[in-house]
């Protein structure tokens, strides 16, 4: 990617594609994924259990790390500002943002420049797993491109700053999903075996 235009028509094409991503969450109340709802409600009820002694009977609330959190620390600090579908439907702009940006950013981390296939890449948002409602998962897979790009970039200049950010950012995507780490395991241990190998 050589000149200014050209460079400045990719990040255009790439907001272009995160505004497409965002009309089906904002254009409805109610955005059809199948599992959606049932996040929502618990994280609803996270919310607002010390107020309803019925649920403190019937539920515990269990403060265990684990990895498929992502909706939870969002949106249940969230209510405290705003409405529970308006947070909903801001953690799923999150999700979307950070799935065309960190395809840009993998893209770029590999080829060394802006790459266009990282565009069409990031139309790929809308895919099954999404649609079944599997939000965390979803996020996940977004946290996992950004910071595999981030790696990517530092690693052969990694500085105690650097690293530290690595392990911050490989904590959160534990928090958001097994799979996220899992991913970002493999991929970080076959690029380090790649490059000893070379």
């Amino acid at each position: 990617m050589g000149s200014i235009s050209e460079f400045k028509t990719y990040y255009l094409a790439l907001l272009l594609v995160l505004v497409v991503c965002l009309i089906p969450i904002w254009s409805v109340d109610y955005p059809g994924l199948t599992d959606y709802p049932n996040h929502l409600v618990r994280g609803y009820v996270l919310a607002h259990y010390y107020e309803n002694p019925l649920w403190q009977q019937r539920y515990s609330v269990d403060l265990t790390p684990l990895p498929n959190l992502a909706i939870d620390l969002f949106v249940v600090p969230m209510q405290r500002f705003l409405p529970l579908l308006v947070c909903g439907k801001l953690f799923l702009s999150v999700a979307a943002a950070l799935y065309v940006f960190g395809c840009s950013a993998l893209g770029k981390a590999i080829a060394g420049k802006p790459n266009w296939l990282a565009v069409v890449c990031a139309l790929t948002f809308y895919y099954s797993e999404l649609l079944k409602g599997l939000v965390n998962f979803v996020f996940g897979i977004a946290v996992f491109l950004c910071v595999f790009a981030f790696w990517l970039r530092v690693r052969n200049r990694m500085s105690p700053i650097a690293f530290a950010l690595c392990a911050l950012l490989s904590v959160v995507a534990f928090l958001s999903h097994l799979s996220s780490f899992v991913l970002l395991s493999v991929a970080c241990s076959t690029v380090a075996f790649l490059d000893f190998v070379r």
